[in-house]
């Protein structure tokens, strides 16, 4: 039996965005059951690959202690204490350390309780969070968007592994299989200006509430917008540095140089160097988009 200063529950995946990529964690002082039952607010911290990405300190009256004689009490908290983090910085990311580890041994998102005994965290349960939607496998960790195959066709219930495999097999590029649904990934779409509009148009004529969905990407502002850039801008160069695209840019200039001998030759000028920066630029476009 452990007496613990502080408890709560730790979301691997927050429960609210069920984004996969944010961990919640709830604490309160004393026991977990102040924080079940309702008596108390508890302090919620969100943090994002090894950073707090924020916290709302909830005002704490009352805490639930066990006894070591049995059963509980539960007690005021002092005034001063009432506002202040039931954990520290450096608790919070240990603990969410520890919620990525469990998470990562199960293999899916966890509804993690704890406790914290003399700066020590005691795990009391964990079990899968089942309030979230299923997403497709991705390759990669980094963001995608995925859009509903059978809400673009109108049909809105889950398919039978049967009608599954038909689209499966008659579709142009790969499908994505989550709850009973196929999904297509946009991301690429979505990456170029172009391609971006030509989507948005699309996906308001098979369901405004799709397109409203995707137009909130471009909501974004403040840190979460120069996040999406610094994601954006590491993926670019994962694409340039890819030994195909090295491949496809000295292709160009090959064919640049080329044809500047060939044009001094045949006409007696040479082409304008822009003309070869253009031609990179379409290139490196193409592969953008079509990644």
């Amino acid at each position: 039996m452990v007496f613990p200063q502080a408890s709560g529950i730790l979301f691997t995946a927050d429960p609210l965005t069920s984004s996969r990529k944010l961990l919640s964690i709830d604490a309160g002082f004393g026991l977990g059951e102040a924080l079940v039952s309702g008596l108390v607010s508890a302090d919620c911290y969100k943090v994002r690959e090894e950073e707090i990405a924020a916290k709302l300190i909830a005002t704490k009256k009352l805490a639930i202690y066990g006894l070591k004689e049995g059963g509980t009490e539960t007690q005021q908290i002092d005034p001063d204490r009432q506002k202040t983090q039931t954990l520290t910085d450096r608790q919070i990311l240990q603990l969410a350390r520890l919620g990525r580890q469990i998470e990562a041994y199960f293999r899916c998102p966890q509804d993690i309780e704890w406790c914290l005994v003399d700066d020590t965290f005691f795990i009391v349960q964990s079990r899968p969070i089942t309030t979230l939607y299923p997403i497709p496998s991705a390759e990669t960790q980094e963001n995608h968007v995925y859009v509903s195959v059978g809400h673009q066709q109108m049909m809105t219930d889950p398919l039978k592994p049967l009608g599954t495999s038909i689209f499966q097999l008659t579709s142009f590029g790969p499908r994505f299989t989550a709850g009973g649904r196929m999904f297509v990934d946009v991301t690429p779409m979505l990456a170029s200006p172009d391609s971006r509009k030509a989507l948005l148009k699309t996906m308001g004529e098979h369901d405004p509430l799709m397109k409203d969905a995707l137009m909130t990407i471009q909501g974004k502002s403040g840190t979460d917008l120069l996040d999406y850039i610094l994601e954006d801008i590491h993926q670019l160069k994962k694409i340039l540095f890819d030994p195909k695209s090295t491949s496809v840019i000295m292709a160009a200039m090959d064919a640049s140089v080329w044809l500047n001998e060939k044009m001094n030759q045949w006409l007696g000028e040479k082409t304008q160097q822009t003309h070869f920066l253009n031609l990179c630029s379409t290139i490196l476009h193409q592969k953008w988009v079509w990644r």
